[in-house]
Order: structure tokens, then sequence, then C-alpha cells
């Protein structure tokens, strides 16, 4: 006679992790880029701890006036895959930067059509 048990209890996988700033308030997009990285590597180091190798990255960025930036991207390999080295990092931060850039023009582009 065999035992047909069976596992109620799935792991559950994490869906996201997300690092939340607030600071003060800039005109200055490189400033907010700066800030990003920096924002960017603390995440890095929470991944690494949590060993999680993510596929998708969003950015949101709520201005002054509270209107909200958000941007997204998704890679067909996640970051991380082959281990958690420099590389990978600074491709995760160049991806995070490039997302700002692309919410800046976005919005750049909102504000010319509104006048």
């Amino acid at each position: 006679v065999g035992d047909k048990t069976t596992k109620k209890h799935q792991q559950q996988q994490r869906k996201g992790i997300s690092h939340e700033r607030t600071f003060t308030p800039t005109s200055s997009w490189s400033e907010m880029c700066t800030k990003l990285e920096a924002i960017t590597y603390s995440l890095v180091k929470d991944l690494t701890e949590r060993d999680l190798k993510p596929k998708t990255i969003s950015l949101n960025i709520k201005l002054a006036n509270f209107e909200v930036l958000s941007k997204a991207m998704t890679r067909a390999v996640a970051f991380f895959s082959h281990g958690y080295n420099s590389r990978e990092s600074r491709d995760l931060v160049d991806v995070v930067v490039k997302l700002l850039k692309e919410a800046k023009r976005t919005y750049q582009e909102k504000a010319t059509k509104k006048s």
C-alpha cells in the first residue's frame, strides 16, 4: 500500500520588492539620476540577500506636483541569472537610468503638447 500524500503548501515565490524614497524636491534630473543609482544599488543588495532574480524592473516617480511617471522594462533573461556580480549590478543601474530618461522624455513631450 502506497502513501498518496500531496504537498498542500507549495513554496510561494515573492512577486516583487521595492525601494521607495522621499527626498527634497529637485528640478535637476541629474541629481535625481544620482539618487536613483544609490537606491538601485540598495535594491541590488536586497535582491542578493533574498536570492531574487527579477525579469521586470518598474520605475515610479511622484513629482512635486503629485504627478506620477511610470516606466517598466521586462527582459527575456532575468537579472543575476548567472550570479550576482558588479557587471549585472551596473546593468540594472543602467536600465533604471534609461527608464528615468524615458520618463523624462515622456513628461517633457506631454508638457510641450499642453503648451
